[in-house]
């Protein structure tokens, strides 16, 4: 890494993977780490620990092995305090919950705990920049902490049990050239685990399949997954919190889609490897790959409406969602004459958005309800 960009501050002459050597506060004290007393010794190891932390889900939405791999991280464990009533960052829950309630913030006050330190990067729209070091230390608005420069995102789970995670988010300058801070919070970490499938049956378009997963009562998961790019892995990913234990896995169904739209299944599936999932790690098949391309993609938008389009059998047709002023919500996806020619990928699309693989040489007319758009579409074998 370049730098200066490396992990700094206290948490790295403080934490060198076991008991903390000395004590350090960020925010003014409202996170504090001490050295934990004599004698206190966590029944959960550090590589475990580490583990979990890795696939561990931030506040922001974003996979902790990342910031990991981007500035280095820092792991001890101490006896932590964390100030009670911080608010609370549900928007990870918000992005993998698929309408999950985030459980309340475990407390910690004077406890033995894991402590892992990894740099934050504030990402903010305006347009899209990363905030890491400000250009000046930002003045803090009235009654906040003033900003230290550490960008400290810290990971925390009980060093009895593995449990009670929580994510302490340093106080970050506010961005777009804006003044003040953005104050320090707290959040309940999502946890991703790759979990054990079966298949069930491929569907006669060889372009999807259907499986059958095992998933925590507690845990929540995507309804359709893709074969990994490049490979023949099948990866099924439950997302739930740190270490749960809530039961016996419960059965759920889960649809499986080709690498990418132009791509039927491989014939062989492998299997990726069960267990706690760092995301992007993993992803190779020796000796399997996810296919060659069946054909090319072809994207149609609004005012190609009237037109014919001629394509080869295993094209793709992508027509356009939605329309100006039109309502996610009600719009319906584009609709074919013969399906048989012309005919829509796999486990139907949620919302306006479908694309449709011609399968047979033939006629077709694309149209999109409630709107005049309509495309004439020839297939032609394949040369």
């Amino acid at each position: 890494m370049p730098p200066g960009d490396r992990l700094t501050g206290p948490a790295v002459t403080a934490l060198r993977g076991g008991a903390a050597s000395r004590g350090f506060s960020i925010d003014g004290g409202l996170l504090s780490v001490e050295p934990p007393p004599p004698g206190a010794v966590p029944r959960v190891p550090r590589a475990l620990a580490e583990c979990e932390a890795l696939a561990a889900i931030g506040s922001d939405g974003g996979a902790l092995d990342v910031a990991a791999r981007e500035w280095g991280l820092a792991i001890g464990y101490a006896m932590v305090t964390v100030s009670p009533g911080l608010p609370a960052d549900s928007s990870s829950w918000q992005s993998y919950g698929q309408g999950q309630i985030m459980p309340g913030p475990a407390s910690y006050r004077n406890r033995l705990a894991w402590v892992v330190v990894f740099r934050t990067q504030l990402i903010a729209s305006c347009p899209a920049v990363a905030v890491t070091t400000p250009p000046g230390t930002p003045a803090p608005a009235p009654g906040q902490p003033a900003f230290t420069g550490y960008g400290y995102e810290v990971f925390l789970i009980d060093a009895a049990t593995g449990g009670d995670a929580l994510i302490y988010d340093e106080t970050q300058p506010a961005p777009c050239a804006g003044t003040g801070v953005i104050p320090a919070g707290v959040a309940v970490p999502i946890e991703e685990t790759s979990v054990p499938w079966t298949l069930d049956r491929r569907n006669p378009d060889r372009f999807s399949a259907v499986l059958t997963a095992s998933l925590p009562p507690c845990g929540f998961h995507d309804s359709a997954v893709d074969v990994v790019p490049g490979t023949a892995l099948v990866r099924v990913v439950a997302y739930g919190t740190v270490a749960a234990r809530c039961g016996p896995p419960r059965p759920v169904t889960v649809g499986l889609l080709a690498a990418s739209v132009t791509q039927n299944l491989p014939p062989v599936l492998v299997h990726a490897p069960a267990g706690l999932y760092l995301p992007g790690t993993g992803n190779t098949t020796p000796g399997h790959s996810s296919g060659p391309p069946t054909g090319t993609l072809i994207v149609l938008g609004v005012l190609d409406s009237g037109t014919t389009i001629t394509m080869h059998v295993g094209d793709v047709l992508a027509p356009p969602g939605l329309f100006p002023g039109e309502d996610p919500d009600t719009a319906q996806p584009a609709r074919s004459s013969d399906p048989a020619v012309l005919g829509p990928l796999g486990i139907p699309e949620q919302g306006p958005f479908a694309e449709f693989r011609a399968w047979q040489p033939g006629r077709a007319t694309l149209t999109i309800p409630a709107e005049t758009w309509l495309v004439h579409v020839v297939v032609l074998a394949r040369p």
